[in-house]
């Protein structure tokens, strides 16, 4: 066998009796639990003991060896790792602390593999430190057996020591799971990972479990936090970068809270009337294989807070994002709805982002101090404005609101639908959507097409005009909060004037009467008004300004009662080439006359 101490024989025993071993555990050797035999035994930690290098757990038969861990047992700078047959239990009054020298590694030093399970269960593992791979599951897509890395109670607490390529790592047949207690795993600085989930494996956190991160967070497989599970950041730990994207043609990675579910910033400095504003990065949705999906649903009545910005950027694939209830947050930058993954790479014509939004509300903030981004931040549905020239490809973006409410009010920021390189709708058949602050509001711009679509709800525009159909790209220039003005960045599709921007509101209304709405001012610009709809503007200009193009134009479709409005509460400019369209052929009603348009 190999050097080291070994457990005996298949039977119940304590760890610190000798004479349970073939050599009693020394200070820095390697302890052996790998007996075979007809029956299950545990092997108790109850007392004092020597730090050794190193645990192995396995069995070569079909039972089980569990270690108890009831009092303090220490590992120096060897490997814990648990195979076949292993149980660990490190119960209330057990602390298992693995010390590590202050150096490099990227090797494996704590493994889970065929079916071994790691529980905490009111006590203590603490890795100070820890240096190397910590992984939970089998490095294949065919292993069988689940490994599971389980808290409920207590506390798991695993410092990384830094390094790129070190960290947690969740393999296809791994499982953690968090009940109860709290798991902390956390990088000494942002640009490391500190977790990864590899392929397929499963992130359950439930009941009153906690999850605290600190570094760059890879979920590639799937994650739920329900009951009143938290999600933290490390406290002293620069902010955690939340990657969802799958990592394989096919797969799905997803990130779901459901029930009171959500993230916790208590404790965490308040900025602007946000606790927390700052505990967390950015949410990346990331998506660029084929037939890939990225899945993130906030199904619960919890808090979903997360900085700077929300990216579903896509490349091939798609990336889909649901809320039914809840608090959403974005602080700092915005929401990108489908915007480029890479700017240098062409994207499928399949590649698609899209979010569904039922209850609830979704607050976007940002602040003064961003302003030192020169590029577009806010609600962007569709962004293609920063796609490589001559590396085209459509990115598509939907937004399909049906209920709740959705507050953009990022300072300078953008409300866009339909950017560059880009196809966006907005399909709006209940709730509310609010643009308010100073910026922007764009459907169809620098040769994008955008498609906001109302039959219910509403929607007011209170601190930007509203343009449909292009904008000349020179008026988009921010307070800079360093270096005064400056332009946005724009390299996609800069001399293009084909953009398309449509309105149509066939019920409920858009209300932008305290703002201008300009039609086709570098493009095609178009509203469409059905049988109930009403849209508000305090001046409305029909433009003509590129030439050759075909450009403003204002249609009203009747139904049997009747047809909607366009209210126009200062100035109508009608340029050469604008175009009235009037479609009557439902209406069976006596009424002699509307005004479809009042000025």
């Amino acid at each position: 066998s190999v050097d080291g101490s070994h457990w005996r024989t298949a039977a119940d025993g304590i760890w610190g009796e000798a004479a349970n071993w073939t050599t009693p555990p020394a200070a820095n050797g390697a302890v052996f639990v790998n007996a075979d035999g007809a029956d299950d035994y545990t092997v108790t930690v109850g007392g004092d003991t020597v730090p050794v290098k190193s645990v192995e757990i396995h069995r070569g038969d079909s039972g089980l060896a569990t270690l108890a861990v009831g009092a303090t047992l220490e590992t120096f700078e060897g490997t814990a790792s648990f195979g076949a047959g292993a149980r660990v239990s490190v119960g209330e009054d057990g602390l298992w602390k693995v010390t590590s020298k202050d150096e490099y590694s990227t090797a494996t030093k704590f493994s889970l593999s065929d079916g071994a399970v790691f529980s905490v269960d009111g006590g203590s593992f603490q890795a100070p430190n820890f240096g190397g791979m910590m992984l939970i599951g089998d490095n294949n897509d065919t292993a069988s057996g689940t490994n599971t890395l389980r808290v409920t109670d207590g506390q798991l607490d695993i410092q990384l020591r830094k390094s790129a390529d070190s960290g947690v790592r969740l393999y296809p047949n791994g499982r953690i799971e968090v009940s109860g207690g709290t798991a902390r795993f956390y990088t000494q600085r942002t640009s490391d990972q500190c977790f990864r989930n590899d392929r397929g494996g499963t992130l359950e956190v439930s009941g009153e479990g906690r999850l605290e991160l600190g570094g760059n967070v890879y979920f590639q497989g799937a994650q739920r936090f329900s009951g009143n599970a938290r999600l933290s950041a490390v406290k002293g730990v620069d902010s955690p970068v939340f990657y969802v994207n799958p990592l394989g043609a096919g797969k799905v990675a997803t990130l779901e809270f459901a029930d009171h579910a959500g993230v916790d910033p208590t404790g965490y400095p308040t900025y602007n009337g946000v606790e927390g504003a700052y505990m967390f990065g950015q949410l990346k949705a990331n998506q660029d294989v084929d037939d890939g999906l990225t899945r993130i649903r906030f199904l619960g009545d919890g808090l979903y807070q997360f900085n700077s910005s929300f990216e579903m950027a896509i490349n091939r694939g798609r990336a889909e994002m649901e809320q039914t209830g809840g608090f959403f947050r974005t602080y700092s930058a915005g929401i990108a709805v489908g915007t480029c993954l890479y700017a240098a790479q062409s994207t499928t014509p399949n590649a698609e982002a899209v979010w569904r939004m039922s209850g609830g509300t979704a607050e976007i903030r940002a602040t003064d101090a961003y302003a030192r981004n020169d590029r577009m931040h806010g609600l962007l549905i569709g962004n293609g404005t920063y796609v490589t020239e001559g590396k085209r490809g459509r990115i598509t973006g939907r937004l399909f609101l049906s209920g709740g409410a959705i507050t953009n009010m990022c300072y300078e920021s953008f409300f866009g639908v339909g950017l560059g390189d880009a196809y966006g709708e907005l399909i709006q058949t209940g709730g509310e959507f609010v643009k308010k602050d100073a910026g922007w509001a764009l459907i169809g711009f620098a040769g994008g097409e955008g498609r906001y679509v109302m039959s219910n709800g509403i929607a007011k525009v209170s601190g930007s005009d509203v343009w449909l159909g292009g904008a000349p790209q020179s008026s988009f220039v921010m307070s800079m909060s360093s270096g005064g003005p400056k332009a946005m960045a724009l390299p996609a599709c800069p001399d293009s004037h084909e953009a398309k921007g449509l309105l149509r509101v066939w019920g409920g209304s858009f209300d932008a009467s305290t703002r201008n709405m300009y039609l086709g001012c570098d493009g095609t610009g178009r509203i469409e008004v059905g049988p109930t709809g009403k849209v508000s503007a305090k001046n409305l200009v029909l433009s003509n300004a590129v030439a050759g193009v075909a450009t403003s134009s204002l249609r009203f479709e009747f139904d049997a009662d009747g047809v909607g409005q366009i209210a126009v509460g200062g100035k109508l400019t009608v340029k050469p080439g604008s175009k009235l369209e009037v479609d009557v052929g439902d209406y069976s009603a006596q009424k002699s006359g509307y005004n479809i348009v009042t000025y």
